[in-house]
């Protein structure tokens, strides 16, 4: 069983063990994201916003939406394991009255022996089926609120400073754009035009506003759309690469493994 993904879903998001043994491209979640190593981490690297940071596995790290991250792995038989959370905002904000913009304002967070085993033993319990899967949900929820106290516990004023994403009337224009046309393949030129802006200043503006290019972005939403449409039984994967505005479900398989890290099938099964 090792190797395969598990996602568990509740009121907080959604959590995921993933054995990754393939590079990560540059991408973005609209969630909020956490990222725990666990096991074969030495030597693999990821990149937030262009900044460079080597895994550790006594360490944690926190991901704002849309912050564009990559992830490198130069042995690829290690297949290092992690935990990772997918946070919804809205439960962030109630929770914990964060901000559903830019909740996190640091990058790490150190993991305790208590944390790091209690992270272990979440594998051992997707893995063996020993925990219900209700009782999975509620001990991930008090993790990930364990996380994010002690998060805040460790802040200190030499902590960096995370960017604010600035906003423009004409790039929210061209995103929701974009949201109306994911089953099309307009091009964009067309983005540019609808936004009113010639092609290279809708290019550096939206990169100037939001820190990703615009085809990152849309790309975002892709990948949003496929994973809700995943939690249906019936959705078929070559309708929904078709919905995507792909020219084959062979296309989408690449693009999705690309960003998640597994594939859309293996996605699909550990969802239900």
């Amino acid at each position: 069983m090792q190797g395969e993904t598990r996602v568990i879903e509740g009121a907080f998001g959604r959590a995921a063990i993933l054995w990754l043994g393939n590079d990560l491209v540059p991408h973005a979640h609209k969630e909020p994201h956490i990222i725990i190593p666990l096991s074969g981490t030495p030597r693999q690297t990821f990149f937030v916003d262009s900044e460079l940071y080597a895994l550790d596995d006594d360490t944690g790290y926190f991901i704002n939406p849309l912050e564009v991250h990559s992830f490198h792995a130069p042995e690829r038989d290690a297949q290092p394991s992690f935990l990772l959370y997918y946070i919804d905002p809205a439960w962030l904000a109630r929770r914990h009255d964060l901000s559903v913009v830019r909740p996190f304002h640091r990058r790490k967070i150190r993991l305790d022996p208590e944390l790091r085993a209690r992270a272990h033993s979440f594998v051992d319990a997707i893995l063996t089926g020993y925990a219900l899967e209700d009782m999975l949900v509620v001990e991930l929820e008090l993790y990930l609120n364990r996380l994010l106290d002690e998060a805040l516990a460790q802040q200190d004023e030499s902590d960096e400073t995370l960017p604010l994403p600035r906003s423009d009337f004409r790039i929210r224009k061209a995103m929701q754009f974009m949201q109306r046309n994911l089953d099309t393949r307009c091009s964009l030129d067309s983005v540019a035009r609808h936004a009113g802006l010639s092609r290279p200043h809708f290019f550096a503006l939206f990169v100037q506003q939001t820190g990703m290019t615009p085809r990152i972005y849309w790309n975002v939403l892709r990948i949003e759309k496929a994973l809700n449409e995943m939690k249906q039984d019936d959705v078929q994967l070559g309708a929904l690469a078709y919905d995507l505005g792909f020219s084959s479900q062979g296309n989408f398989s690449r693009f999705f493994r690309e960003r998640i890290g597994v594939s859309p099938n293996s996605y699909r099964r550990a969802v239900h």
